[in-house]
């Protein structure tokens, strides 16, 4: 409000007007609804952008997501195609059935430092994948010894002895005296007219 002085002689009414007229002046040079339809407006950006980085958040994640497949999915061909050069080059001696290789595994086991004599395995039907002309085999060797150490050596020299072979399974417990040991070994084989 204004605070100059009113001229002399004006009457109440003149008064009131002129006081409303200043009033009403000051409330036009101070744009009350413009200051609010700011704020707002900056509320309702401000919503927004943080409504568009949730979604640019959750975008980004599904993106590095995808290039984590991606990556694996390349790897995996990569070693898939390393494989099949490896399976074109290599002495055909791997994926052929083998006449002595239970010999070559009981074998495995004296030069381990078993005390026992390697049993003769239980064998499992083994998978047949027909498109490929390959069977897996799989042998189940059960077998105590008091030497955990030994137990872990037949594993990897029947391994070293037998192109091919790979260890399936294992499952070991102690018992009083000895270590129980229960390893599935596994081999494919070209089969039969493949």
């Amino acid at each position: 409000m204004s605070t100059a002085p009113l001229p002399v002689g004006l009457g109440e009414d003149q008064r009131a007007e002129l006081a409303a007229l200043a009033a009403r002046t000051q409330q036009a040079n101070q744009p009350r609804n413009v200051v609010l339809f700011a704020g707002l407006l900056t509320a309702v950006s401000i919503l927004i952008l943080s409504f568009a980085w949730r979604a640019n958040s959750a975008a980004a994640e599904r993106a590095e997501l995808a290039q984590e497949r991606a990556r694996a999915a390349a790897s995996k061909a990569a070693e898939l195609r390393a494989l099949e050069q490896a399976g074109a080059t290599r002495s055909s001696e791997v994926n052929e059935p083998i006449a002595r290789m239970l010999s070559r595994i009981e074998r495995a086991g004296v030069d381990a430092g078993l005390k026992n004599q390697v049993p003769v395995p239980g064998q499992r039907a083994g998978t047949v994948e027909r498109r490929l002309g390959t069977r897996q085999m799989q042998l189940t060797y059960q077998l105590r010894d008091p030497s955990f150490e030994a137990l872990a050596r037949f594993m990897q020299r029947a391994i070293q002895e037998v192109p091919g072979l790979e260890v399936y399974s294992v499952r070991i417990r102690p018992e009083q005296q000895n270590w129980f040991l229960e390893v599935v070994f596994s081999r494919w084989e070209r089969a039969e007219g493949g």
